[in-house]
């Protein structure tokens, strides 16, 4: 390659990750960081690679870099990267599916076990020695309903059984019954679907109506999934 390729990092975060990018990248490669204070399309004109990670790349962006030959997304959504003004410029971009599944099972599992074992209230509780105040309620034997049987949901799954849960889940091909059923019979619900004209609000106030009184809403999937105004 006979001249520097520069590579974006566009977002103020995840810096010990951008630093290992560096330390890997060959020498006709160079790693440029973007400056929150300045509209990234002002900083990338220069752009051979952009890596959203999760700063958002709009079709601004795209346009205002005309050597742009990839953009390169180190997750699995791509809800905060313009896909039409890239496909329009014939830019691939590429993903990491799977890369942090069990991570985040694990997270959703984490939540679970902290709300349903109230860990804030017995913490306190215990803190203010009160021994034997109630502290939550066990998961065995509750069901799971997990909204997205991907990757993430199908770690899920089986952590929760191993927990004794019995465990119900829709997918993409799922009907609304079947959501229906789900939000109805669930003790948990963990949402793990990606961000789409079709998820966004899925979850509202209609369908929380239908859950059991105190159930537990979990959201590991993007904010939008669950409509907060309605």
């Amino acid at each position: 390659m006979g001249s520097v390729w520069e590579v974006w990092w566009c977002y103020d975060g995840w810096h010990s990750v951008a630093d290992e990018l560096e330390r890997m990248l060959p020498p006709e490669y160079v790693l440029k960081r973007m400056d929150p204070s300045i509209p990234l399309h002002e900083q990338v004109q220069n752009a051979h690679v952009l890596i959203p990670t999760t700063g958002t790349v709009d079709k601004q962006a795209i346009d205002a870099s005309p050597n742009l030959r990839l953009i390169a997304q180190p997750a699995s959504g791509y809800c905060n990267i313009d896909v039409a003004a890239a496909r329009a410029r014939g830019i691939p971009i590429t993903l990491a599916p799977g890369y942090n599944s069990q991570a985040v099972a694990e997270v959703a599992l984490c939540m679970m076990l902290m709300l349903a074992r109230r860990v804030d209230e017995a913490r306190a509780a215990f803190q203010a020695r009160l021994i034997g105040e109630p502290v939550g309620s066990t998961l065995h034997g509750k069901v799971l309903g997990i909204v997205g049987l991907g990757r993430v949901g199908k770690c899920l799954a089986t952590a929760a059984k191993a927990l004794g849960m019995e465990v119900m889940g829709t997918d993409s091909k799922s009907s609304r019954e079947d959501l229906t059923s789900l939000l109805k019979r669930s003790h948990v619900v963990s949402l793990h679907v990606p961000l789409t004209s079709t998820t966004q609000g899925l979850i509202g106030a209609a369908e929380l109506a239908l859950m059991r009184p105190g159930a537990i809403l979990i959201n590991c999937a993007r904010g939008p999934v669950v409509d907060k105004q309605g």
